[in-house]
């Protein structure tokens, strides 16, 4: 079946925050046509101290090219003696906000939006969707992951929850793999690419 194939416009360094030092910014990238488009709020990864939304420029364009709106944000980083948890949710839900109540201006659908996170940015886009509008009261501390013991458990219960979820397994996958090239030689991003357009499609 031929895929429609969009032009796309990208609006960069778009404040969505506006708390002094913690101001964060992201980048916008929308099909040319007015839409209402499904939009995906992306988390870069980076270990917790580092990473920027620089990392999803390819997967703008690419699922922009398909017909989804993609919003790339800033985070907070983790530093000495200055946890970013639970601050780094509170940025994450900022960003939902904005795309929702700037939706008209957007050209997107606020009822069909989507997260996307990967590494530590995964964890944090999965903990937000599970949390919705609500503030995190409580901290909570880091371990080591282990697909058995939590991320299976944890995507089990975010289905419970209601949420569309979908585990896609990337054998060899490098620890971060957001800015990955998604065309030429095959890779875990580009071999996730099309099976991500196919779950955004059947749930958005």
């Amino acid at each position: 079946m031929d895929r429609k194939s969009y032009g796309i416009d990208v609006t960069s360094a778009i404040r969505y925050t506006d708390e002094g030092e913690t101001a964060l910014r992201g980048d916008f990238y929308r099909p040319v046509d007015r839409g209402p488009h499904p939009v995906v709020v992306a988390v870069h990864g980076g270990g917790w101290d580092q990473g920027s939304r620089s990392s999803y420029r390819d997967w703008g364009t690419y699922l922009a090219e398909r017909g989804f709106a993609l919003f790339a944000t800033d985070r907070r980083h983790f530093k000495p003696n200055e946890p970013a948890f639970p601050g780094v949710i509170d940025d994450v839900q900022a960003a939902v906000r904005y795309v929702r109540s700037h939706a008209a201006e957007l050209h997107i659908d606020p009822q069909r939006i989507a997260m996307m996170g990967d590494s530590s940015g995964g964890y944090i886009a999965a903990l937000a969707g599970l949390v919705g509008d609500m503030a995190m009261g409580q901290r909570a501390a880091d371990d080591v992951v282990s697909e058995e013991l939590h991320s299976r458990p944890f995507a089990q219960m975010l289905g419970q929850a209601n949420f569309a979820v979908h585990t896609m397994i990337l054998p060899h996958a490098q620890h971060y793999w957001a800015a990955d090239p998604l065309h030429g030689e095959p890779g875990p991003a580009s071999l996730l690419a099309p099976r991500l357009v196919r779950f955004l499609e059947q749930c958005l």
